[in-house]
């Protein structure tokens, strides 16, 4: 008996190969922004029935600390449930697999290849994996991974616009400026398919180096990016990652969903609020919850109070300044509030009197 968590995208591949398997599909849930700790609770009784319990990651609200919670809330019960983990956003070197193979979970997969992830668990789900196929997430996380890289705790910040020319590029810049100017090392990643960073570097001079990027103000942009970029970048010593999804309706929202903090771009007048139903329309409200909201263009006080009553009851609704400059500005006072989970201000030294009752320094 097979209890199933999937994404829209993922869901046909599994049930495809549980159904060439002769599995049985006890339940499967379906969906972006799923609960697995909360649903494990929920369903703690029936699940003594059930032998594995297959987890799409890419459907998860859930941190890797709640997922492995969950774990070990059904493991308490002594439950003979094998979990496999479908995992197309990690990378070997994760710490989260060297957590996984030392909780004796083997059946792990961490392609976005279709054809690999199809093959890898039909043996998952017939067989298993062993102790022996799981060892290269163990080296890996110990050997192979920097030190650095293994601790360092990055923010993935997500940025869309509501519509096209919504500003999620321009903004993007201005975060990652405000970013770099509170000590942070931040990159942005391109991930739109109205690539525009590319002509960033041309108009600015700036010069790309070997790795694929090019630096301003201190911040590393890394132009027109794909999967394996992102997991490139991701293990270098970032502090924030700022990943640019361009237009909503064209981003990739799985991946959008996946970051810690997600920001919507939208203009202010009548037919630029028009492009915000899309994003209503493709996510549940509990979802929306989470995302901040930003409104460029006005600065009217009726005006900003008739939207913040049109998106009721969502709550993070801002109203950030425009600056015209992007590359000039790291002014985006917004972002200690948008952030609040995650940056603290800097502290300014204050400045030393001498002996002599002068200020110095």
């Amino acid at each position: 008996m097979v209890f199933y968590f999937a994404s829209p995208k993922y869901n046909p591949l599994i049930n495809k190969v549980l159904t060439e398997t002769d599995q049985v599909i006890a339940e499967s849930i379906v969906g972006n922004d799923l609960f697995l700790k909360k649903t494990m609770k929920d369903k703690l009784a029936s699940i003594a029935s059930i032998d594995i319990i297959i987890v799409d990651f890419t459907a998860l609200a859930d941190t890797d600390a709640e997922i492995m919670e969950a774990v070990e809330s059904i493991r308490i019960m002594d439950y003979k449930v094998r979990f496999i983990f479908v995992m197309p956003y990690k990378a070997e070197g994760d710490p989260f697999l060297k957590e996984c193979f030392y909780a004796g979970i083997y059946d792990l997969i961490i392609s976005d290849q279709y054809l690999e992830i199809s093959e890898q668990l039909a043996v998952c789900v017939t067989d298993g994996m062993r102790y022996k196929d799981a060892l290269k997430y163990r080296d890996a996380a110990i050997n192979d991974q920097p030190k650095e890289a293994a601790i360092s705790r990055k923010t993935m910040i997500g940025i869309a616009g509501a519509g096209i020319r919504s500003g999620a590029t321009h903004n993007s810049i201005v975060l990652g400026n405000f970013l770099r100017a509170n000590n942070q090392m931040t990159a942005v990643l391109e991930y739109a398919q109205r690539p525009a960073l590319q002509s960033v570097c041309e108009a600015t001079g700036a010069s790309f180096y070997n790795e694929g990027y090019f630096s301003l103000k201190g911040v590393d942009y890394y132009p027109e990016c794909d999967r394996e970029r992102l997991t490139a970048v991701a293990g270098r010593l970032y502090d924030y990652i700022i990943m640019d999804f361009g237009n909503y309706a064209d981003a990739d929202q799985i991946l959008f969903n996946k970051c810690d903090v997600r920001i919507i771009i939208s203009g202010s007048k009548p037919w630029e609020l028009a492009n915000l139903e899309e994003v209503f329309r493709s996510q549940e409200e509990e979802v929306l919850k989470k995302y901040h909201f930003c409104f460029l263009g006005t600065t009217n006080n009726r005006l900003q109070k008739e939207i913040i009553k049109h998106m009721e009851p969502l709550e993070n609704i801002y109203f950030p300044e425009y600056n015209e400059d992007p590359l000039a500005c790291d002014h985006f006072p917004e972002g200690f509030e948008i952030l609040r989970d995650y940056l603290e201000p800097v502290k300014k030294e204050k400045k030393k009197k001498s002996f002599f009752g002068k200020k110095r320094g």
